[in-house]
């Protein structure tokens, strides 16, 4: 009998930055997010997307679970496992600290506004948070104009704003984007995906 195929294919090597985008649509389960030919969320599909801006080193896509065993006393190992939690996350460090819009989408509870010679951002006393979806894009290194998504369908930065104020380095925002489920979508799919355009 044969053996199995081992192939080493180096274009599947996933190399190059992402961009953060922040309140995308949601797309309908099974579809995926619009994109213009350039790799950003299409506009008028997503006309409330903004940009996070540059990072320290890039992005990075977390997503684990934690498992419930069940055993008897006849079994020395578990006879079954089931899954007790899942999570996701998306996180970096923001270096684009000065562009006040981009930088209230990392305060939950935050509130953007503009006046006459000023843009600024308030919190304190709003209790709820609105979780939005959030796509990292990077280009597929292997295949020009195509682009692979991470995508967290409905997340918040649970980080808060930790700003340090220094004359000898710039200043540097980590952020955590902790995906929250879904639950009118399909199971195995109410949590985030990944999407690559073939």
């Amino acid at each position: 009998m044969p053996g199995t195929t081992a192939p080493i294919v180096t274009n599947n090597v996933m190399r190059g930055p992402s961009k953060l985008f922040l309140n995308v649509a949601l797309p309908a389960g099974g579809a995926t997010l619009t994109l213009h030919t350039d790799g950003t969320p299409e506009s008028v599909a997503n006309p409330n997307a903004v940009y996070l801006g540059g990072t320290r080193e890039g992005l990075r896509m977390v997503t684990e679970h934690t498992e419930g065993e069940e055993t008897m006393d006849e079994l020395p190992a578990p006879y079954r496992v089931h899954v007790t939690q899942e999570r996701a996350r998306i996180e970096g460090v923001m270096l684009e600290m000065l562009d006040f819009q981009r930088l209230a989408k990392l305060v939950p509870t935050g509130v953007y506004s503009t006046g006459s010679g000023y843009v600024r951002i308030t919190s304190g006393g709003l209790l709820s948070i609105t979780a939005i979806p959030i796509a990292a894009i990077s280009e597929d290194p292997a295949n020009a104009g195509k682009f692979i998504v991470f995508m967290l369908y409905a997340a918040r930065n649970t980080k808060g704003l930790e700003i340090p104020l220094s004359g000898k380095s710039r200043t540097e925002i980590p952020f955590t984007f902790e995906g929250l489920s879904v639950p009118g979508r399909t199971a195995g799919d109410n949590l985030w995906h990944i999407n690559k355009q073939t």
